[in-house]
């Protein structure tokens, strides 16, 4: 076999390998969107971001609260936990 027809068999066979890479990346984009859209809604991914940080903001809202809430329950109990 000449060089110049190996090298075209090796580009054939490293397009054929990118070729089932992107589609790879295609099915799991396509099921990451459908989880997505079943679990919160959302149909986009830039959605999903949006949603994450509400989330988050409202975790973190809600943590402070039972941070709060804890000290106030030491200082009225912590001797008696003692």
């Amino acid at each position: 076999m000449s060089s110049e027809l190996k090298k075209v068999t090796e580009i054939k066979e490293q397009l054929e390998d990118l070729r089932r890479e992107v589609d790879r990346a295609e099915g799991a984009l396509a099921s990451t969107l459908k989880r997505i859209t079943k679990d919160f809604g959302c149909k986009t991914i830039e959605e999903a971001d949006e949603a994450l940080v509400r989330l988050r903001k409202s975790r973190d809202r809600r943590g402070a609260k039972l941070t709060k809430a804890l000290r106030r329950f030491e200082r009225k109990f912590g001797d008696d936990l003692k």
